[in-house]
């Protein structure tokens, strides 16, 4: 039946189990993101190597985008005792991250200190690591959004599809973490879809299994119907982004809400497009004509 399902629709094993498709009519299967259409978008819209490659190494993305970062970040190479101790003034914590992770793997946290030998120690520790890595001011979130989960940066995910020189904003949705330091959907964190014309959230959260949430599951705060802080902001920024990458037109932007404004944190030219659908999929509604047109043109 999977066999059957992959020639109708193009899915991959993953989706025909996470989507639940052998449930599903062949018509209905039609109507899904599956795995070769989101080759086939990002065949057509991701195309410039050099560009990948911005969004691929978190160091060249951070310099990028220097201007929409609102954060201090150095990396743990080439870094003497006396540029650590000037880069970490002022600075509570950082989040470091291998320049080439994927899914929050390899992030830590660290704690700064105005003590020579703890600076010391926490200096050595840092060039001394095999990975390379990125270090990042932590980010001071908005409180209503720390509150669905204080202990990790609980994120906007904007995905943006240039098109013809117009930026269009083809989904958006609040990542939350579950106790960890990262929101991330593959390292437990969970995901509600955000209408994009209000930046409110207009669904359960799910988790990457596909179960819903109405609740937070350790705040317990609703998910549904929430406005997101700094919407029009939200929007802005990541055209601006957006448009900025000619030849790499369709991305998964990552953003932090503070009291003030927002954080570029990265983008994704593999944006999961798991996270689109899960929320539907248990009703049978797939999201391809919503990329329709894109595939079309």
């Amino acid at each position: 039946e999977f066999q059957i399902a992959r020639k109708n629709c193009g899915c991959s094993y993953q989706d025909y189990y996470k989507f639940k498709l052998y449930d599903k009519s062949p018509d209905i299967q039609r109507e899904f993101l599956t795995l070769e259409i989101s080759e086939k978008l990002a065949q057509k819209y991701n195309k410039d190597p050099e560009k990948l490659k911005i969004l691929r190494r978190k160091d060249l993305f951070a310099k990028e985008f220097s201007d929409l970062f609102n954060r201090k970040w150095f990396l743990n190479r080439n870094l003497s005792f006396d540029e650590f101790v000037e880069k970490t003034r002022d600075v509570d914590s950082l989040i470091c991250k291998p320049i080439a992770a994927t899914q929050g793997k390899g992030v830590k946290k660290i704690y700064c200190s105005d003590d020579i030998s703890e600076q010391k120690s926490i200096y050595e520790d840092l060039i001394s690591d095999r990975k390379k890595l990125i270090c990042e001011e932590c980010i001071i979130q908005h409180p209503e959004i720390a509150a669905f989960n204080p202990t990790s940066v609980n994120t906007i995910r904007v995905l943006t599809i240039v098109d013809k020189g117009s930026c269009h904003h083809i989904y958006a949705g609040f990542r939350m973490g579950r106790g960890k330091i990262v929101d991330n959907f593959h390292a437990g964190g969970i995901i509600a879809t955000i209408d994009v014309k209000t930046g409110i959230t207009c669904t359960d959260a799910v988790d990457l299994d596909g179960k819903h949430y109405s609740f937070h599951p350790i705040s317990e705060l609703p998910i549904s119907g929430f406005q997101i802080p700094h919407w029009d902001r939200v929007l802005k920024v990541t055209e601006e982004a957006a448009l900025r990458l000619e030849g790499v037109e369709l991305v998964g932007w990552d953003i932090a809400v503070t009291e003030t404004g927002i954080c570029l944190i990265e983008g994704n030219s593999q944006a999961s497009y798991a996270i689109i659908q899960l929320p539907y999929a248990d009703a049978g509604i797939g999201m391809r004509s919503t990329f329709q047109q894109f595939l079309e043109n």
